[in-house]
Order: structure tokens, then C-alpha cells, then sequence
């Protein structure tokens, strides 16, 4: 069997570099998918509080429209009184 030293310690060098590697990926894998966990929770937070703005709206929508006819019953009241008089 021959012996080279320089394969031997490239081959060597080459496994620890693929070792540092695999590793950095791992980490990156890590937080990617920490990072998609987090958007994805922002994401339904942010879901749920634009319906819970909707719901709001509609319901001030509907306090307008009542309040509008309450006005326009009082006007009516008001010129029904003023044309008994």
C-alpha cells in the first residue's frame, strides 16, 4: 500500500470543511424555518385583527344608518308638529 501524506491530509481537510459546511447549512435550514414559522404566525395575527377591524366598521356602519333614521323620524315628527300648529 502507498502512503501519501498531502492526499491523505487534503482529504482530511476537505471532510472537515465539508463537516463545517453541513453544519452552517443545518443552522441556516434552523432558522429558515424558524423565520417561516414567525411570518406565517404574523401572518394570521394580522388576518385576525383586518376581520376584526372589518367587524368594527360594519358595525359603525350600522350605528350611522340607525342614527340617520333616527334624524330623519325626528324631522319628520318636527314638521308634523309644526304643521298642526
Amino acid at each position: 500500500m502507498l502512503y501519501f501524506p498531502g492526499v491523505l491530509q487534503s482529504h482530511s481537510a476537505l471532510k472537515d470543511h465539508t463537516s463545517s459546511l453541513e453544519a452552517a447549512l443545518a443552522q441556516r435550514e434552523g432558522s429558515a424555518v424558524e423565520l417561516t414559522s414567525h411570518v406565517h404566525e404574523q401572518m394570521i395575527a394580522k388576518d385576525k385583527e383586518v376581520e376584526e377591524f372589518r367587524t368594527k366598521v360594519q358595525e359603525m356602519g350600522e350605528v350611522i344608518a340607525k342614527e340617520k333614521q333616527n334624524v330623519k323620524d325626528v324631522k319628520k315628527q318636527a314638521s308634523l308638529r309644526l304643521y298642526h300648529l
